[in-house]
């Protein structure tokens, strides 16, 4: 899958660092120290049984990239409409966009740029915190479950699929 996410921080980086074993990910965060140090040396993932280092993509700027296959938006949740409205052009037909965000409401959000049959909304129960720039701490995992706002939502069953085979149990 061709995979974006909105939002470079500790959630953001430990998505994107996993889903990208069997994905093409692109990081995209306004942080240019941030963004350079991902470039530079990846991310690297600190696991109670030692680092493991990805290699996704990491921009700044998507004004080359393609529609996507997902957007996983992790940015502040006030940073949403905004992230979303800058990035719309990676948004097409076919595009899911998913929030794995805290709290309520973001399905609101979303609705503002794709189809309720476009809409995925979820949560987590892995954590994550930021060490440094590029290197973050995976401190908690579990189940990740999601749902579509409406349909038969058969492209769920391949998305949680892939999660799950990036390491993370999606149901």
């Amino acid at each position: 899958m061709n995979i974006t996410i909105l939002g470079a921080g500790a959630m953001g980086s430990l998505f994107g660092g996993y889903l990208s074993k069997n994905n093409h990910v692109w990081l995209v965060d306004v942080n240019e120290n941030r963004v350079g140090t991902i470039r530079a040396h990846g991310i690297r993932v600190r696991e109670a049984d030692g680092d493991r280092v990805f290699h996704p993509a990491a921009v700044t700027n998507t004004q080359d990239l393609e529609p996507m296959d997902l957007i996983i938006v992790f940015v502040k949740a006030m940073y949403t409409v905004q992230a979303l409205r800058e990035n719309s052009r990676l948004i097409g037909k076919d595009t899911f966009l998913m929030t794995l965000q805290n709290g309520t409401g973001h399905e609101a959000k979303l609705l503002q740029f794709a189809s309720a049959d476009h809409v995925i909304i979820g949560s987590t129960q892995h954590n994550s915190s930021i060490i440094e720039e590029g290197y973050v701490n995976h401190g908690g995992s579990g189940e990740t479950y999601i749902g579509i706002l409406e349909g038969d939502g058969a492209q769920l069953g391949q998305i949680a699929e892939n999660f799950t085979s990036c390491g993370f149990d999606c149901s």
